[in-house]
């Protein structure tokens, strides 16, 4: 499963656009790497999660870092938590668990 929301329609759900066009820089190119940064945590947190949830948590994170002031943005663990998406994605996270003393 992949992340398949756009620039565009993440500018939509943030409520900085239209949905059909990106917004004019600079606030394009914020969210614009937003979602890339979003999309990198959120596949890499719950790989398996279905589209539809994995785009859901990349909104919550890019919010939850849109509204930061820049210089105090959370890091991604916090924002993945302080967001909601880590509740979001936890059904679908894997457990890693191995027998005492594998390495």
């Amino acid at each position: 499963m992949a992340v398949t929301i756009t620039g565009p329609q993440l500018a939509g759900a943030l409520r900085l656009g239209d949905g059909d066009t990106l917004p004019d820089d600079p606030i394009g190119a914020e969210v614009t790497r937003l979602l890339a940064a979003a999309t990198a945590a959120v596949e890499a947190y719950a790989e398996n999660a279905p589209d539809a949830v994995q785009n859901e948590a990349v909104v919550l994170v890019c919010g939850h870092w849109f509204d930061s002031p820049r210089g105090t943005r959370a890091g991604i663990g916090n924002a993945m938590m302080r967001s909601g998406a880590e509740a979001l994605l936890a059904p679908y996270r894997p457990i890693r668990a191995g027998a005492v003393g594998d390495v």
